[in-house]
């Protein structure tokens, strides 16, 4: 997908010519958004959208099991097939 202008070049074409459903549309854009936008990293502390220090708790955590992970992962031989905490990035879906 290069371009959100279905009207030009579609994402499906019908064999009665009907333009895509407005949701087949929105999809499109909404995975180019998710697809093509900077995020910031996990391995940062989160915990200041906490509404608790329940929720703080949680957040710094998860946080230190993924810097665990992390340190871990980086004693091992580097492999191209492993997905490793620093390549992560922070993603909200409504």
């Amino acid at each position: 997908m290069y371009q959100p202008w279905t009207q030009v070049q579609p994402i499906r074409v019908y064999t009665d010519g009907r333009p895509e459903p407005v949701d087949v549309y929105q999809r499109l854009i909404n995975a180019d958004f998710g697809l093509n936008i900077r995020r910031t990293p996990m391995l940062r502390d989160f915990s200041y959208l906490a509404v608790d220090d329940r929720g703080r708790a949680a957040f710094r955590a998860y946080l230190s099991d993924l810097l665990a992970l992390q340190t871990r992962l980086e004693a091992e031989p580097r492999t191209l097939w492993k997905v490793y905490p620093e390549m992560l990035e922070a993603n909200m879906n409504g």
